[in-house]
């Protein structure tokens, strides 16, 4: 006989041996239903399917476990008729249940993993029950953009300039935290407000000066510096906590947002990366009534001439909307709320990178445009009727305004279309497949103050029903198109806003009281009322 025979023969033996085999098969199907139970309890702990998902799946590996366990567990290798036969079946038997064992351990490997991933994501992203963010304003070190200085070492010998007007005890703190990286002080110039330490760079008459990240943005939107952020370069920054940025006295979270009505306010972060405290070009409010699946967008335009709220620094001072949110985030959500006398319970924030990786993780969206425009942004053609936009047409969609005939006010509408274009898609429940992306795109580039659990519930909410939402947008107009006024921000300078036009902030207010109070929103309540 030959030696593969004898192997064959050997093999069909060891299978044969029940006290061989049953040690292996225990030890396999211990290891499976242990992986098994692990991945289950993780997905239980994740909080977010209904119970009824959560029990079919249970009773679906249970019965498959058990399967497995027959499989592995199989005899038929008694001296009845035709053994071979039968101890050749149940050999087959025995290997197909431990190759369903090992590649439901591999599973289970690897949904843990997943779940680990998502539950870290959500965790980055949401804030803990009961927890104070501290809230970071970054100052930046500052050169001419063909200077040669490219990092902080690079400056120790430069005349420094330097304006305390803005912040200044953030800008002390940014002074201590400079000084102490050269362990020596230095002799700084300081100037009555930030602008003319801009100026003084510019003119040659300072190599380099400290000022906010956040004031650049400001200053760009000044007529005569719109071109500031092409000829100064930022070298260094420096994170400094600011403990006094704002008035924490935000409205209290309702008990239970899947079965009481809430407010989210939408930030569109003007920069590229990092949450900081910067303008805000998008600012929507986001009203949802759970029970009766309706959701109202609000949109004011960022140029708004509107009362600052909620800030230390800038509490009761007039100022453009978008400005809020360099004194915090909860400045804008209080400013917004005693606008439309109303709380606003929560926030959402994404920078615009975030928002392009956000987009193009979920495999685009489609979103309506009512007019034909030249995006020149992304330099994408914007068709009449429906879009489909990756990440950067997307952006390009919601950032154009020149080539639109009521420029501002349509930004607003299109940033309002993108927004309902993800929430119908997000609730479509077709993006699960791709949510590990999805997880990467957000990063650093998106943040909130859901806590994971009140995150969860909003999730396990859709899973359960799976309904549709009534999504309606109004877009708040400004009196006539603007005017020249002063501001907090940009002190000793006239700039110009939007005037407040009190029939469009009063029907705002009509229809934030009309989800509440759980009516049906429709095209005909859009329209202002005229005289």
């Amino acid at each position: 006989m030959s030696n593969r025979g004898k192997n064959q023969i050997n093999f069909l033996d060891w299978f044969k041996g029940l006290e061989n085999w049953n040690k292996l098969a225990v030890a396999i199907f211990g290891l499976t239903c242990v992986a098994t139970v692990w991945l289950l309890g993780t997905v239980a702990s994740l909080n977010m399917l209904p119970f009824i998902y959560l029990a079919v799946i249970i009773l679906l590996v249970a019965l498959f476990l058990f399967g497995v366990f027959k499989a592995l567990f199989i005899t038929g290798f008694d001296k009845k008729k035709k053994p071979k036969k039968k101890a050749k079946y149940a050999v087959i038997i025995r290997l197909v249940g431990l190759v369903l064992a090992l590649s439901l351990v591999l599973v289970d490997a690897v949904g843990i993993s997943m779940i680990s991933q998502l539950q870290d994501a959500i965790g980055d992203m949401t804030i803990s029950s009961g927890e104070d963010e501290a809230t970071y304003e970054v100052i930046g070190v500052y050169v001419r953009a063909d200077d040669k200085a490219d990092e902080l070492k690079d400056v120790s010998a430069y005349d420094l300039g330097i304006s305390y007007a803005y912040s200044k005890e953030n800008m002390e703190k940014a002074v201590g935290m400079m000084e102490k990286s050269f362990s020596k002080e230095f002799a700084w110039d300081e100037y009555d407000t930030v602008v003319e330490s801009v100026d003084a760079l510019l003119a040659g008459d300072e190599d380099a000066i400290l000022m906010s990240t956040s004031y650049i943005a400001v200053i760009a939107g000044v007529e005569g510096y719109e071109d500031i952020e092409t000829k100064v370069k930022l070298v260094y920054e420096f994170q400094v906590e600011d403990e006094n940025a704002t008035v924490l006295n935000l409205a209290t979270k309702p008990e239970d947002m899947t079965k009481e009505s809430f407010i989210v306010y939408v930030s569109g972060n003007d920069t590229n990366y990092s949450l900081t405290n910067q303008r805000s070009d998008v600012n929507i409010l986001v009203v949802v009534n759970p029970v009766t699946k309706q959701v109202l967008m609000i949109n004011t335009p960022r140029d708004y001439y509107i009362q600052l709220t909620g800030s230390q620094k800038a509490d009761g001072e007039w100022d453009k909307l978008t400005h809020c949110g360099i004194y915090g985030i909860e400045c804008s959500m209080a400013t917004l709320g005693d606008l439309y006398d109303q709380d606003v319970h929560y926030y959402t924030q994404v920078s615009f990178v975030g928002f392009k990786r956000l987009i193009d993780a979920m495999g685009g969206i489609t979103v309506y445009s009512d007019a034909s425009f030249f995006a020149a942004e992304s330099g994408t053609q914007i068709k009449k009727g429906d879009n489909y936009l990756n990440g950067e047409e997307a952006l390009g969609f919601v950032r154009e305004r020149h080539n639109l005939p009521d420029g501002d006010n349509a930004r607003g509408r299109h940033q309002m279309a993108v927004i309902k274009a993800i929430i119908n898609k997000a609730a479509s429940g077709t993006i699960l497949t791709k949510y590990g992306a999805i997880l990467d795109s957000m990063g650093s580039c998106f943040g909130t103050n859901l806590t994971a659990d009140e995150a969860s519930d909003l999730v396990k909410m859709q899973l359960a029903d799976m309904a549709s939402w009534n999504i309606k947008s109004f877009s708040v107009m400004g009196e006539g198109y603007g005017e020249k006024n002063y501001t907090y921000s940009y002190p000793g300078r006239k700039v110009y806003v939007l005037p407040q036009n009190a029939d469009y902030v009063d029907h705002a207010k009509h229809l934030i009281d009309k989800v509440f109070d759980g009516e049906t929103i429709t095209d005909e309540d859009l329209v202002v009322p005229t005289e």
